[in-house]
């Protein structure tokens, strides 16, 4: 989980500097899509594209891979013939958006301290509970569980926290594993879009727009409670006779097993990561009356967990 942080955090660094070096060669003057700089740097972007697609090797290697080649035929090439200089470090540099870097980077280190509590396995055990083994119930809490962890938290981390315990979770209720773990994919996917640091594609928008927590929010919120109808309405369509054929409880020791892996790990660790994020959401929230920016918010957040949890 610890490498899932920064591998993430270092692949959309690159492949800003990847995408930023193709478009400054492209946006000047449009004659110069047939350019030598253009035509080399096209190439390194559907080079890195493929060994990511693929995979070749890892995403964040790959994106890495792709910007030192574009240095270095910038400063190499471009010294033995002038028409190959594409972009030098200092250009790359401006291309990275450093408040999303930041933000994300924040988030990301909160989120995998957050994760070692077990804390979001113990909510999916207590939507279990509360549906008493009504599988539309609690086809409905975990949806809305998972739209809500993903709108605060990083959506790809809730989601592998959630989905093994959503997997067991079906099989105590004798269904199968994608009747609920396809629809919180989708809710992940929506939650995360309802505020700048569920995803980062809404980290991406909302700083090259220059919208805060609240703003961001706001203008997200019609269309993220539409879509979570929309959502419930397709699960209820596309669902419904399996859920209502579900059996209820299965067997006692499927529900032990269960209970056994949904426990808190560190309960030291949840109070004080509750508090901090507590703390963090209000300053997201008022951040624009002081001019913070999210980045210096979520840092600030990180970094006071760490100091406070393992200094």
């Amino acid at each position: 989980m610890r490498h899932y942080g920064l591998y993430g955090v270092a692949f959309v660094g690159v492949a800003n500097l990847v995408v930023g070096a193709l478009s400054w060669r492209t946006a000047p003057v449009p004659a110069e899509s047939t350019s030598p700089a253009f035509l080399v740097s096209l190439g390194i972007f559907l080079i890195v594209l493929a060994g990511i697609v693929v995979p070749w090797v890892h995403e964040t290697i790959a994106a890495l891979a792709g910007a030192v080649l574009l240095w270095l035929v910038h400063y190499v090439g471009g010294t033995v013939w002038p028409p190959l200089r594409i972009a030098g470090f200092q250009e790359s540099m401006a291309y990275v958006d450093w408040n999303v870097i930041f933000l994300i980077l924040g988030m990301m280190i909160f989120m995998a301290m957050l994760s070692e509590t077990g804390v979001l396995r113990w909510l999916a055990l207590h939507a279990f509970r509360l549906a008493r083994g009504n599988a539309w119930l609690l086809g409905l809490v975990l949806i809305l569980l998972t739209a809500l962890t993903s709108s605060l938290l990083n959506n790809a981390t809730a989601m592998l926290l959630l989905v093994p315990l959503s997997i067991q979770i079906a099989q105590v209720v004798g269904l199968r594993p994608s009747a609920y773990v396809l629809p919180e994919v989708f809710a992940a996917n929506i939650g995360g879009a309802a505020t700048i640091i569920g995803d980062p594609p809404s980290t991406l928008v909302a700083s090259h727009l220059g919208m805060g927590f609240f703003d961001y929010a706001v203008q997200a919120a019609p269309v993220t409670l539409v879509s979570l109808v929309l959502l419930l309405a397709l699960v209820a369509l596309l669902y419904r006779r399996e859920l209502a054929g579900a059996r209820g409880l299965a067997s006692p020791a499927l529900v032990a097993e269960l209970e056994a892996d949904a426990q808190i790990t560190d309960v030291v660790l949840l109070r004080r990561s509750a508090l901090v994020g507590l703390a963090t959401l209000v300053l997201f929230l008022a951040g624009d009356m002081f001019g913070l920016p999210p980045s210096v918010i979520a840092l600030t957040g990180a970094t006071w967990l760490m100091v406070w949890v393992r200094p």
